[in-house]
């Protein structure tokens, strides 16, 4: 489906519009400069007429009527072309004078006072000496056509120079007047469940003050029914923290003073389920403080600060045996923007993903690559592309038979988004044809 463009459908009907208006206000124009001009040089036709009475009225005197058939009638010269031609004739029609650029043939055989249009040309006829003579005075039609057009070009042609002006003009006005609207879809563009700020309307245009209005009250209620799904979340987990340990250490007395076989195996049942429970209490928790975190804190924490620890502490406490090989040289002076905390519960959650999904006798890689960005490598089978675009999901698990929540990458991903990184997953691996990797890169 195809969007129209208010930007376009503006300048085009604005330019439409306009081009309308001029061609209508050039056709009326065109209509009354007609008018006028046939008044003008009508009167024009007129007040000719009026000069060449005295010539009649000396050949009447000297009876030059008598003598029409003796001689051809004279031809009054002209040094240039004009555009006026006239006869003078006796109430018989006989031409006595007559203009130097025309025939002798008469313009009309009617003889009428008035104004005619005959042949092409607009002719003014006045008797005089009682209608003894007639003075007819003509124009050709074409004169008067030939200076409307002119005129009406005259209109026409600056509106082609300036339609492209005017578009351009309006193209840039429209522009200039939505920029408040491009920054408006911006600033909801940059909004996500990280940013729920309020939208500044001080600068706002008064149409798009209701707009904005209502954006903020959206937002006002998503931070609302975000902070209490993470409230609860976050308090669930809590509460549910001291329950399980205790539970926890019940059973594991259980199974420590039961002599019965099938009570221990019962215990051992219930002691897997209440670990699972803590670890996903745990994971609710650390995702309650990823969600919680805010961009760019100011505290910076080394890696190779964290990872020993880490290690040991996994090596000491899970009964998986993976070798996990650090390049301490290369991590040495990896510092990411944000506190200890927030970074030890990443590196944990990236060597428990990978003790977790990672072929057991194969040994963890973690190194920096040089360009600052820790690379986590384990070994297991190729990961198809659309599942490893879901695995920071929340409960998107690598492998439905481990026992993994499916939050741990979620944790990671929302924390390094939190401080302005990225995250990326590749399967298989770098220079492997097996293997999952982890890159975190912060800028």
């Amino acid at each position: 489906m195809r969007h129209r463009s208010i930007k376009r459908q503006l300048v085009v009907s604005i330019v439409s519009i306009v081009t309308l208006i001029w061609l209508a206000s050039s056709g009326y124009s065109a209509y009354v400069f007609n008018d006028e001009i046939n008044e003008v040089l009508d009167d024009g036709l007129i007040q000719n007429a009026k000069r060449l009475i005295p010539l009649a009225l000396h050949d009447y005197s000297d009876g030059d009527e008598t003598k029409k058939s003796d001689h051809t009638p004279p031809v009054a010269e002209a040094e240039n072309e004009s555009y006026f031609l006239y006869q003078i004739r006796t109430k018989d029609g006989y031409v006595t004078h007559f203009s130097h650029d025309i025939v002798k043939r008469p313009f009309s055989e009617l003889l009428v006072d008035g104004f005619q249009n005959l042949e092409g040309f607009r002719v003014y006829t006045e008797s005089i000496h009682n209608g003894d003579f007639f003075v007819q005075v003509a124009e050709p039609l074409d004169h008067r056509a030939e200076a409307v057009v002119e005129s009406l070009w005259g209109f026409l042609v600056p509106l082609l120079l300036v339609i492209p002006v005017i578009g351009f003009m309006v193209w840039w006005l429209v522009g200039n007047s939505l920029m408040p609207l491009f920054k408006l879809n911006s600033d909801i563009s940059e909004r996500g469940s990280d940013n729920l700020t309020l939208f500044d309307h001080s600068h706002q245009p008064v149409e798009l003050l209701p707009i904005t209005s209502s954006l903020n009250d959206l937002m006002q209620k998503i931070s609302q029914a975000i902070y209490a799904e993470r409230e609860f979340a976050s308090n669930s987990a809590h509460e549910l923290r001291t329950p399980v340990a205790s539970l926890l250490a019940q059973t594991q007395r259980l199974i420590a003073v039961s002599d019965d076989a099938d009570t221990q195996q019962r215990a051992a049942d219930l002691e897997l389920g209440l670990k699972r429970l803590q670890r996903l209490s745990e994971k609710l928790l650390q995702l309650s403080r990823a969600d919680a975190s805010v961009l760019r804190s100011g505290k910076t924490s080394s890696v190779m600060t964290l990872l020993p620890f880490l290690i040991e502490e996994y090596q000491r406490g899970a009964k998986i045996h993976t070798p996990i090989n650090c390049d301490n040289d290369s991590l040495e002076h990896l510092v990411w923007p944000m506190d200890m905390d927030a970074a030890a519960i990443i590196l944990r959650n990236l060597i428990e993903n990978a003790l977790r999904y990672g072929h057991q006798d194969q040994p963890i890689l973690i190194y920096n690559d040089g360009d600052d960005a820790l690379h986590v490598v384990n070994s297991c089978d190729v990961i198809p592309a659309d599942k490893l675009q879901r695995l920071t999901n929340r409960f998107e698990r690598g492998s439905y038979q481990s026992e993994g929540a499916g939050l741990g990458l979620a944790i990671v991903d929302t924390f390094v988004k939190h401080s302005a990184g990225t995250l990326a997953f590749y399967s298989p691996a770098h220079d492997r044809t097996d293997g999952f990797e982890v890159v975190i890169r912060f800028s």
